[in-house]
């Protein structure tokens, strides 16, 4: 839910399209931390204890929900990324990206996110992140996108490598 949706539990909530963005930005948030790729859950037991997007799902106050969030996202690199997966890290500067155009100045201030601006980050993410042709089949659940040692003109970190050399 969104940030301001949450800190205003009590007074008059106008609800924004920014809002709707904001709360398909924690579900691409949660995906991260809590899968391990493509129809794999992350195990209850390889949460880590401090991971701190889990305080979003225990407090019964709202506010503090909004609040928890609000300094969440004010240090999305240390509170938020850190809790992904392997299998995402590559698409943590695209999710980095998307919460500072959520939030340009502080999470306390209504979010900026235009559809326009996710559909251009995330298209962006498309070009660079890809599965290996044909894996996304069951035997390569949980299976990491194609390795450094292979052929750098198929691989996206080969590509990637390519792209930051010219």
């Amino acid at each position: 839910m969104a940030i301001e949706a949450l800190c205003s539990a009590e007074k008059h909530f106008n609800h924004l399209p920014c809002h709707d963005l904001e709360s398909m930005l924690y579900v691409i948030i949660y995906i991260c931390t809590f899968t391990n790729g493509p129809n794999s859950l992350r195990p209850f037991s390889q949460l880590p204890e401090d991971l701190a997007i889990r305080s979003w799902f225990k407090d019964v106050n709202i506010a503090s929900i909004g609040t928890t969030k609000v300094g969440h996202m004010e240090c999305a690199a240390r509170e938020i990324l850190s809790g992904f997966t392997d299998y995402w890290t590559d698409f943590a500067p695209f999710v980095l990206e998307l919460i500072k155009a959520c939030f340009p100045r502080e999470a306390s201030v209504q979010n900026s996110l235009t559809y326009k601006g996710m559909i251009d980050i995330l298209s962006r993410a498309r070009s660079v992140v890809q599965e290996k042709p044909g894996s996304t089949g069951p035997s390569t659940i949980g299976r990491k996108r194609p390795s450094r040692n292979e052929d750098a003109s198929r691989s996206k970190r080969g590509r990637r490598l390519l792209k930051h050399m010219d």
